[in-house]
């Protein structure tokens, strides 16, 4: 535990605002200050939800989203820093199976700005019937120099605590 306590504190840097639910603006300014200070690398923003919903009065949400999407791929080209936002779909329905099937982008809260702006779009689905988690890559914009669309299962190892790839077979016989 030590060592991932230290892992943790050796590697990544938490930006709260204890004072307000911080704008899209707070957030950026802070990891520009962290990328000065100590050379961090990304910025994972999670969740999406969790950031200010105040726009111009004027604005929809879809424009809302639009704009902070915009601004996070901005930053990260001006910066040279890998943006990640973690923004969850809407309630799930069963299909006709009675199976929760993974999301597709469109089903992101908000706004289809999630499927139709990201460069990257990972989908991560926890099927609780057969207790998998899949990661879905749905979307690369530029296709073997970020990666590949595809998908892996993992499996949850409650003795050691951690994800494992599940190695022996996929349930659609491709893998990433």
């Amino acid at each position: 535990m030590n060592e991932g306590i230290q892992f943790l504190d050796d590697h990544f840097r938490f930006i709260e605002s204890t004072e307000d639910i911080p704008n899209i603006e707070y957030i950026l300014k802070k990891a520009k200050l962290a990328k000065q200070r100590f050379g961090i690398k990304g910025l994972v923003i999670d969740p999406f939800n969790q950031i200010s919903p105040d726009r111009d009065y004027a604005k929809r949400e879809d424009e809302h989203i639009r704009d902070i999407i915009a601004k996070c791929q901005q930053f990260a080209r001006n910066h040279q820093m890998v943006v990640w936002m973690v923004a969850h779909p809407h309630k799930l329905q069963r299909n006709d199976s009675g199976v929760i099937p993974p999301p597709d982008l469109y089903q992101v809260s908000g706004s289809a700005h999630w499927a139709n702006m990201s460069d990257v779009a990972l989908v991560v689905h926890r099927d609780f019937e057969d207790n998998s988690t899949q990661i879905i890559t749905r979307k690369i914009r530029e296709q073997g120099v970020y990666g590949h669309i595809g998908q892996v299962y993992f499996n949850f190892n409650n003795v050691k605590k951690v994800y494992e790839e599940e190695v022996e077979s996929s349930k659609d016989g491709y893998y990433v």
